[in-house]
């Protein structure tokens, strides 16, 4: 997340969508960094930030609001590369959980992952749910990294300005840059993955799992498998 109060605009990160690479562009013209504290957590969602935004009287509809989105059987590829889980489903940076340690000795395997509704998959560093934020909400499905979880309300109505497609960022990106107000640049590519292509990870099954739990950026970014 990226928030610029002189040039109005917010950045929302969602993982393993080249945000590292863009936070770091926008770095000199952002007033305020992300953190892993709570209202700017790195990954915040858009209707924890409109909240904070009403609660301090900023005006959230004179900022521009985006953030990216991919295709999400590339997507959880990436994050699996990323993240490690082990057979509880614990990523890298998930020390404990439940009363469970991470094995780093012990990584499950792709598929068994994507399966399993017994291990966790999603970490909601914060929620809005009930009318109250909750902090370390645990989920068995991957809720946290749709698009939904990040640009949505409670009625499903969309909070941004513009979603811009990873497939299509260089171009897309230079007209973004324009519209906020900066110069345009080179995206990095910072804190990639590298792994053969995504569809060979998937059995029909677990594809269709993806698809199931990631309809709206599917539908959104007309992606196929």
């Amino acid at each position: 997340m990226r928030i610029s109060h002189r040039l109005k605009f917010i950045f929302f990160s969602k993982p393993r969508c080249a945000s590292t690479s863009i936070r770091k562009i926008l770095d000199p013209y952002a007033d305020i960094l992300s953190t892993d504290k709570h209202p700017f957590h790195h990954h915040v969602t858009a209707l924890i930030l409109k909240k904070y935004f009403k609660e301090n009287d900023y005006e959230w509809d004179n900022y521009f609001k985006f953030i990216t989105i991919r295709n999400p059987w590339e997507m959880i590829v990436s994050l699996f590369h990323y993240g490690k889980p082990d057979v509880n489903g614990l990523y890298f940076w998930v020390d404990e959980y439940n009363g469970l340690k991470r094995d780093a000795t012990k990584l499950i395997p792709f598929n068994d992952w994507i399966i399993r509704t017994d291990i966790v998959k999603s970490w909601h560093y914060y929620a809005f749910q009930n009318g109250q934020y909750l902090e370390k909400v645990w989920t068995n499905d991957f809720s946290f990294y749709t698009i939904g979880n990040f640009i949505q309300d409670e009625e499903g109505n969309i909070l941004v300005n513009e979603i811009i497609k990873v497939e299509e960022l260089n171009c897309k990106m230079s007209k973004i840059f324009k519209k906020i107000g900066i110069n345009e640049a080179d995206i990095p590519s910072l804190n990639r993955t590298e792994h053969v292509n995504y569809r060979h990870y998937y059995t029909k099954e677990t594809m269709k799992i993806i698809e199931d739990q990631f309809k709206t950026d599917i539908e959104i970014g007309k992606y196929l498998f």
